[in-house]
Order: C-alpha cells, then structure tokens, then sequence
C-alpha cells in the first residue's frame, strides 16, 4: 500500500469524531428504569420521570425506542402539561436524530418553554444542549454555540453537579469546526478534569476522543494515537452502544497509524453495517465518509462513490454542515471542478439561516435574563427584608423591657 501524505491522514480519520458529539448529553446517564416499570407507573408524575431516565438510555442504546416512548407518555389517560412537554422532548430528539431536524427543533422548543415557564433548571440544561445539538447538525454553529453556552450558564444554578459541564464537549465541538482549537482545549480540559473526579468514565472517554480530534486538525498524529488508547481504555468501563462503536473507530485509527490498514479497513467496513442498522442517517454519514476517505488515493472512483453517499444522506436529513463538507471533500480531494456552484449553494443557506436564527438569539437571552435574574434580586430583597424585621424586633422588645 502506498503511504499517504500526511494531509490524506488527516481527511481520512477527522470523520471519526464529526459528528460524536450528538452522544456526548449521555455521558453521566445512570441506569434506567425498566419499560415495564414505566407502563405500569400509577401516577402520571411517576411515569414521566422514569420516561425521563429512559429517554437518556435509549438516545445512547437504542434510538428507534424514542418514539414509542412518547407515543406511550403522550395517550396516557391522565397527562398533564409537564407529561406532554416530556413527550415533544423526546420525540424532538427522535426527530433531529433521523435527519428531520426542523420537526425536532419545533418540539424541542415547545417543551424548552414549557420547562422555562416552570423554571425546572435542570430540564431546560439539557433542552438547550439538545437544540444546540440540532443547531450543529444543521450547519449554525453560531447558534449551536449559543445554546451550548445557555445550557452552562443554565447548568451552574443546577443542583445536579453534572449540568454545569454538560454542553462543553459539545462547544468543544464548535470551536474545532471553527479551528479554534485554544479554546477547544482549554474546555475539554476542564472537562475532563470534572469527569474524572465524577468518576463518569464514559464521559472521560468521549472528552479523549475530541482531544484526538484537536490534534488531528493539527497534524500531530502520534499526540492523537496517544489520546484513542486512552479513549479505548475507558470505553471499557462504560457498556454504551455508541461508546464502543467510538471505540471500533478508534481502534481502527491506531491500527492505520501503525501499518495495519487491512485490520482498519475490516473495522470500517463493520462500523457501516451496524450504523446501517442503527439508521441513525448522521452515523451512517460517518461510516460512509470513512470508507470514502481510505479510498481516495488507491481507489478514486470508489472513493467517489463512498463520498456520494455521504452527501445524499447529508442531502436527505438537511445535515447542512455535513453536505457541505461532503461537497468540499468532493473537490478537494477528487478534483470535482463542478461542484463550485453546489458549494456556495449550501453555504448562501447556511449564512441565510445564521441571519434568521440571530433574531432567535436574541428573544432567548431576553427571556432567561428575566426567569432567573428576578429570583436572584428577589432572594436578596427577602434576605434583606428578613434582617430588617429581625432588627426591630430586636428593638421592640429591648423598649418593652425598659418601659416596665
């Protein structure tokens, strides 16, 4: 096999971790409840926490559940508002999941409200990191990191300790996009320092598969080998389904870096067919884009083909970053010189949503500065309110004594 330069070996393992993040919300789930134990709930409140817990399970293990768990929660006899706005969760990370980003987006921004309303901070942590992840996937990372930083800036005023770290390999993600990678680092950093004193090891291994990623991008390839056989190492404590196909990318990685590339090709080659399974359509862009990069110098015209794919899947799910950078690897690498037209078509309809969503922005800024800072003021104004009465009581009764 001929070697590639080091450039080849960048594109060829980058789509490892492109679009990983979209698992990273799931890294500190504990286990679940049972489905039974969620059918034959008595209350209503009962049985939409425990749809809670599941939601978590079946977004890292089984995807197609999500949409049978709404549609359990949401004809129950007895549901309420909190129950419905649950169901519109997990149904909207369903839809983004399956490529119908723009469904998802409406009901993951129907249950944010809902959740904003009744100022359950923990809930409206992670809706914002979920439509941020939506946001990613449709090619805003301007309004993807918006809504990552809303979910910290939520997540620190959480009681659960794990939400104020739960959207930053995520913002890690858009700032590598954005070959930011000083930012990126110092944030992955930071994260799994968190993790790793948490002890949420499935976390600490995702965090080390971004960490290869950064290093990656700048072409520091035995850096990035170092840090997939930490990833390796740590997927093996945690039993996610995604985990250990992270793992399998991974291991394929470190067997091309040290000339094994029939033991990494064997690897892709299974990696497509579980996502194939999966039909999760941003997996089995990976799994595509992988094999059309350890094509495209031996076999151009398969590579081309493999990268077809890539877009079409990209095409059908409105995964607009990602058909842009199908088109791109397209040109770039195998020389599409008629592709030009395509490219600036995505981008002009990626700058077009970045002008429609600044609006958005904006509203949403203005509205949890008015649910959260007023209780802040209100505290202090009680607390002071407090310390007055206590004051004067102090001094009524020194007068009672002194009057007698």
């Amino acid at each position: 096999m001929q070697q590639k330069s080091h450039r080849q070996i960048l594109k060829l393992f980058l789509v490892v971790f492109t679009v990983c993040s979209v698992g990273f919300h799931f890294s500190f789930a504990q286990k679940p409840s049972s489905f039974k134990s969620f059918k034959n709930a008595k209350s209503i409140d009962e049985k939409t926490r425990k749809a809670l817990e599941l939601w978590e399970y079946y977004l890292r293990n089984d995807l197609d559940s999500l949409q049978i768990l709404a549609s359990e929660l949401v004809k129950t006899n007895n549901r309420n508002s909190f129950s419905l706005a649950v169901s519109k969760r997990i149904f909207g990370c369903y839809q983004v999941r399956k490529g119908k980003i723009k469904e998802g987006i409406k009901l993951l921004k129907e249950s944010k409200n809902y959740f904003l309303s009744i100022g359950d901070i923990q809930l409206l942590c992670e809706e914002l990191n979920e439509l941020g992840i939506a946001y990613f996937l449709q090619g805003d990372l301007e309004t993807a990191a918006f809504y990552y930083k809303s979910s910290l800036a939520t997540g620190a005023q959480s009681p659960k300790e794990t939400d104020a770290i739960l959207a930053e390999v995520n913002l890690a993600k858009v700032y590598i996009a954005e070959k930011d990678f000083k930012q990126a680092m110092a944030i992955l950093n930071h994260y799994l320092f968190t993790a790793k004193e948490l002890k949420k090891w499935e976390a600490v291994a995702n965090a080390y598969s971004v960490l290869a990623d950064v290093y990656l991008n700048q072409g520091n390839f035995e850096r990035a080998k170092i840090y997939c056989k930490k990833q390796l190492f740590y997927a093996k404590k945690g039993n996610a389904l995604n985990l250990k196909i992270n793992a399998l990318n991974n291991q394929a990685l470190i067997f091309y870096f040290e000339g094994n590339p029939n033991e990494a090709l064997s690897l892709f080659k299974q990696i497509l067919s579980i996502r194939k399974k999966q039909n999760i359509p941003s997996k089995i862009y990976d799994a595509y884009f992988n094999l059309a990069s350890f094509y495209v110098e031996e076999n151009p015209s398969l590579a081309s083909k493999f990268m077809e794919s890539c877009r079409i899947v990209a095409k059908k799910s409105a995964y607009l970053k990602l058909e842009l950078e199908a088109l791109q690897f397209k040109r770039d690498e195998l020389k599409e010189l008629n592709l030009s037209k395509d490219i600036e078509s995505v981008e002009k309809e990626i700058k077009s949503l970045n002008q429609t969503n600044e609006k958005e922005r904006e509203e949403l800024t203005q509205l949890l500065n008015q649910e959260f800072t007023p209780i802040e003021e209100n505290n202090s104004w009680t607390v002071f309110t407090v310390i007055v009465g206590f004051l004067m009581l102090i001094i009524l009764v020194v007068r009672y004594r002194f009057i007698r």
